[in-house]
């Protein structure tokens, strides 16, 4: 069984990945200046409330928004793919 912060660290390492392969597509010219504004306005934002994680403080609320701040992330970056 994992610990808290073990948990936590494993949630940041995951969301900078996202962030990461969110970039991709700019990489291999498929995402244009709309996704690429996208990409970095919803990757960075959701990255700093992933590193909130490491604080003490966060509790089980802040796990729960992560995870919904995902579904409007997600369908923002598929969105401005298809665009």
């Amino acid at each position: 069984c994992r610990s808290q912060a073990e948990v936590r660290r494993l949630m940041l390492i995951w969301s900078i990945g996202l962030f990461l392969i969110s970039l991709l597509p700019i990489a291999l010219g498929m995402g244009g200046t709309l996704y690429a504004a996208l990409a970095v306005g919803f990757g960075v934002p959701f990255l700093v409330g992933a590193a909130y994680g490491l604080k003490p403080t966060a509790d089980v609320a802040w796990a729960r928004s992560l995870f919904f701040a995902t579904m409007p992330h997600l369908v923002a970056l598929f969105v401005g793919l298809a665009l």
